[in-house]
């Protein structure tokens, strides 16, 4: 690398110096990634003084002010000198030739250190509101970030010391990096936080334990909830970088810690960080643990859902099927009004339900994952082991969490909001606007009939303390609330088969709930066998019932 060109580079350049560095820095950065045993010479001492210039004649460029009424340019075009392009262009190169050249091993990224604080004095001007947007700068921060993440790539003890500089309060860089405004530089921010990440469980801790790494983590999901709103482009791959960020976070076993870190707004029934963490774990392949604090947020979300449903309902609620003498909560007082027979709302919905419910939907189906992953897969380090999930349906069975109650009623909270569609009404009666309640009711019977599994296990009927799911269940109503999930509905094609199977559960081998369907009397939902279990009915014993109706 030519010094004299660089080393002249102390007072303010013509734009024809700049035009020659510009070139050579051009010419030198593509040739630092090719294969060679005698790669091209990098002097550090150089670029650092070129770079300590830099530093401070760069923030007068970018903070030139945005001209929208000049003739000929476009609106809010930002208007540069040539001397100030020039400077830009010298920037980017030798930004490129760091990134490319210390790339090669410790040794080059040792000796080019030096030049980090530069880099990260100019990434604070370029995260600025007003240079942030300006699509000019973009390709420099870029290169800058990039930069940062080879200077230190395998190198711990350069990690340790980027990490604690991007981290610093007051004003801590890496969180403003990835809060960028611009998409596309999100990527980059992504790759240089997972580098820093990944190889130290001591600063992944540090995410969760500082007022420092809190910045980040908040940083962060909202950081992935954004990229996730993208459909395609550059931004899927940095969604991707996002994911595998908080995956390293589960496997070190920080899901429950990260969940306490945001959980700083009891008041509300989710917020759009707690909201991206319980997606990012519904999508997680495999946890080493079971995260404690999901039955507990279901509960919440569960409880919204049913008293924003119960608000918003029709009058007219579930009804057994042919059932008489059930319990089906109708009321007394006769025939319902035309518009109420006709699904009309009491009042509009919460417009925060869709999302709860859309949330509650995830936790039940995590939870129900989690609890048969013990019985569904083989040990391994990266699985739930069976004493977790052991542990994860304790907690959901417990007695004062009331999970099993909970779901009965969001089941005959839901069955009122939300009546069978029949599987052959038009399209138009499927409103768009209810797509979100989509299985709802499936996942909700799915778990009920995990936990009547895991109880029906256990020894003896009932327990101690009255714990066991089956008998509350049966206590609660939920029996004739699980025999009205089997009509056919549109909205949830396999919503009568996740009833009769979640029945099945709940009725095997336990006298007094089958004593319970047996006074509710025959209805289409199905038979008793000897032992206990639900079959459907045979055609003739249907068409008798149809007959007697």
């Amino acid at each position: 690398m030519n010094s004299s060109l660089v080393l002249s580079y102390r007072d303010r350049p013509s734009a024809s110096q700049s035009a020659a560095l510009a070139t050579h820095l051009r010419a030198l950065a593509p040739l630092l990634l090719l294969p060679s045993p005698t790669p091209p010479a990098v002097d550090p001492p150089a670029l650092l003084a070129l770079w300590t210039y830099l530093a401070r004649f760069l923030p007068s460029v970018f903070e030139k002010d945005i001209a929208g009424d000049v003739e000929g340019e476009a609106p809010h075009a930002l208007v540069l000198e040539e001397e100030d392009e020039g400077a830009l262009e010298v920037a980017l190169w030798s930004a490129r030739v760091v990134r490319n050249g210390c790339a090669t091993g410790k040794e080059r990224q040792e000796g080019l250190f030096a030049i980090e604080e530069r880099f990260r004095e100019t990434l604070v001007h370029l995260t600025a509101h007003h240079t942030a947007i300006e699509p000019t700068f973009h390709p420099l921060a870029s290169t800058l970030i990039q930069a940062l993440s080879n200077l230190t790539t395998h190198n711990e003890p350069l990690q340790s010391r980027l990490f604690t500089s991007l981290t610093e309060l007051p004003s801590p860089l890496l969180p403003r990096l990835l809060s960028h405004p611009t998409p596309a530089l999100l990527t980059p921010s992504l790759i240089l936080t997972l580098n820093l990440l990944k190889p130290s469980p001591a600063r992944q801790r540090a995410l969760v334990q500082t007022p420092e790494g809190k910045k980040v983590l908040g940083a962060l999901l909202e950081c992935v909830r954004r990229l996730s709103e993208v459909d395609e482009g550059k931004e899927e791959e940095g969604f991707g970088v996002g994911f595998a960020v908080f995956q390293t976070l589960f496997v070190s076993n920080l899901a429950q810690q990260i969940w306490e870190a945001i959980d700083v707004h009891p008041h509300q029934p989710l917020t759009p960080a707690q909201q991206t963490l319980l997606s990012l774990l519904h999508a997680s392949p495999a946890l080493p643990s079971a995260p404690l604090f999901l039955p507990p947020l279901l509960v919440k979300l569960c409880k919204f859902a049913s008293a924003a449903m119960s608000a918003a309902a029709p009058e007219a609620e579930f009804q057994l099927p042919s059932a008489p003498g059930a319990r089906d909560g109708a009321g007394e007082e006769g025939e319902k009004d035309a518009d109420n027979e006709k699904g009309k709302m009491k009042a509009p919905p919460d417009q925060r339900l869709p999302m709860i419910v859309r949330a509650a939907r995830m936790a039940m189906e995590t939870l129900s994952d989690l609890a048969l992953s013990s019985s569904t897969s083989s040990s391994t380090s990266s699985s739930t082991s069976s004493s977790d999930a052991d542990e994860l349906v304790e907690a959901m069975s417990a007695r004062d969490l009331a999970l099993p109650e909970t779901l009965v009623d969001l089941l005959r909270a839901s069955l009122s909001f939300l009546p069978a569609l029949h599987p052959f009404a038009l399209p138009e009666e499927a409103s768009p606007d209810l797509q979100a309640f989509g299985s709802i009711k499936s996942e909700a019977l799915r778990l009920l009939g995990v936990l009547a599994s895991a109880d029906a296990e256990r020894d003896g009927e009932d327990g101690d303390g009255g714990q066991y799911v089956r008998r509350r269940v049966g206590e609660s109503g939920g029996l004739e609330v699980v025999m009205s999930c089997t009509r056919a509905d549109k909205r949830e094609p396999y919503l009568r088969e996740h009833a009769l199977f979640a029945l099945s559960l709940l009725l095997k081998d336990h006298p007094a709930n089958q004593a319970i369907v047996a006074r509710v009397g025959d209805t289409p939902v199905g038979v008793l066998d000897e032992s206990g279990r639900v079959r459907d009915i045979p055609d003739e014993v249907r068409e008798k019932l149809r007959g007697r109706g």
